[in-house]
């Protein structure tokens, strides 16, 4: 194994961090590396000179069964399993969500998600999402996973809520989330 060098220029602005590299990579004699950095010290000021970018997408999520609740929750609300389900089925008993232990990943054809997203368009915080899931994306269109227990449809809500707390508040709001988020369309970006 040979040596080698690398220059690293990084440009900060109110916390927009942006890493800026130069096709050779690495340079194998430290002399050189250290006369580019002295120019680059020298003269702090930079032009861009091209920028490429290239479209990305992001698939949406499939729809929500027990197992992928329980992981999602755990990773992302730092709730255990156990304390999930404990809150799913209250949530259930509530008539808020879906019969929460399914491990079916498919929305019947004849199933009328559009009143369920309908349900979800007066709230402050995700209801001008769903508002854009019916009318700019002319209605739900949710993506199909592959496992059916031929019993119950993914968790998703039943009816709109706001007066939860805690726990039961977080996760009521990531399963409707997760809902208008497999319904919704795929992202689409620019990655540079």
């Amino acid at each position: 194994p040979e040596p080698f060098w690398k220059l690293k220029v990084t440009h900060e602005v109110d916390g927009c961090k942006v890493d800026f590299t130069w096709k050779r990579v690495r340079l194998f004699h430290q002399m050189a590396v250290e006369v580019y950095k002295d120019i680059c010290m020298e003269n702090t000021m930079a032009r861009v000179e091209e920028c490429k970018s290239k479209p990305k997408n992001k698939w949406r999520p499939l729809p929500l069964d027990t197992v992928e609740l329980e992981k999602l929750a755990s990773r992302k609300l730092r709730l255990s399993a156990k304390t999930t389900m404990t809150i799913a089925e209250k949530l259930y008993t509530q008539g808020l969500i879906s019969y929460p232990r399914t491990e079916t990943n498919i929305f019947p054809k004849e199933m009328n998600l559009t009143s369920l997203v309908e349900a979800q368009t007066g709230d402050n915080q995700w209801g001008a999402f769903a508002g854009r899931i019916l009318g700019e994306w002319n209605g739900p269109h949710p993506r199909a996973g592959k496992k059916s227990d031929q019993a119950h449809p993914p968790i998703h809500p039943i009816k709109h809520t706001s007066g939860l707390q805690g726990d039961e508040a977080k996760v009521y709001e990531f399963i409707v989330r997760h809902f208008l988020a497999c319904v919704s369309q795929d992202a689409v970006g620019k990655e540079t």
